[in-house]
């Protein structure tokens, strides 16, 4: 995923903050496991987990609409 995408996906979910998506990013576009990540940010790990919940579900609900695979 690119910071481009996980941008106008937080869009569609109305993520709108800020440390939860810079730790989404560190999961989703580098790598990091989500417990460094939520620490990283200084978010709890809970949080951190629900964001990427959110994220994934709007994810796999707009590759269905479009036809294409749902697997993230």
């Amino acid at each position: 995923m690119t910071q481009a995408q996980l941008d106008a996906l937080a869009s569609l979910v109305g993520m709108r903050s800020v440390p939860a998506l810079h730790a989404a990013g560190l999961v989703l576009i580098e790598g990091w496991r989500s417990a460094d990540a939520a620490r990283e940010a200084g978010i709890a790990p809970q949080a951190l987990s629900n964001a990427l919940s959110r994220l994934r579900r709007t994810l796999a609900t707009a590759r269905q609409a479009v036809g294409g695979d749902a697997a993230p």
